[in-house]
């Protein structure tokens, strides 16, 4: 992968964490538990890759990859709302894990299975954060950020 790659994919990476972890998630989770608003959250950000995913390959081969790719946001929205809640709201910080992630599925060295042993791992991480941290408020902290930064506000369950 050269550098240009990796410039583009940290970018779009950042643009796209700064929107859906830096402007919706904090909002989608006031009024509702953290798990709900990742539903709202990964159903919007699958569907809005999918037309990446339709007129980049052939029309066969891009709806199986975004019909993949739509069954694999919630699991990796799961670990996102946990990083994102558990970091005090660090935008910087999910964008590196996404832009790791999407390195090690998306590289060219990356063959046969092991994109889908990442993801299944991913999945089972989810699922465990998910039980572990609880559906409500999952962080480290047990608090969901519910604005951004300056304004920075936390909540607990029950609040």
């Amino acid at each position: 992968m050269c550098t240009s790659q990796l410039g583009h994919l940290f970018i779009v990476g950042m643009g796209e964490e700064v929107g859906w972890r830096g402007y919706a998630l904090p909002r989608l989770q006031r009024g509702r538990i953290a798990l709900e608003a990742t539903v709202i959250l990964s159903v919007m950000w699958g569907l809005w890759h999918v037309p990446t995913f339709l007129f980049d390959q052939d029309l066969a081969q891009g709806l199986g990859m975004a019909i993949g790719f739509l069954f694999t946001t919630f699991p990796v929205a799961v670990l996102y709302t946990w990083l994102y809640n558990s970091t005090g709201g660090s935008v910087l910080l999910v964008s590196l894990w996404s832009t790791s992630m999407t390195l090690a599925i998306g590289s060219p060295a990356t063959v046969g299975s092991i994109p889908l042993i990442i993801v299944a791992l991913m999945t089972i991480l989810a699922m465990v954060v998910a039980k572990v941290a609880g559906a409500e408020n999952p962080s480290r902290s047990g608090r969901r950020i519910t604005q951004h930064h300056r304004n920075s506000k936390c909540e607990t369950g029950g609040e």
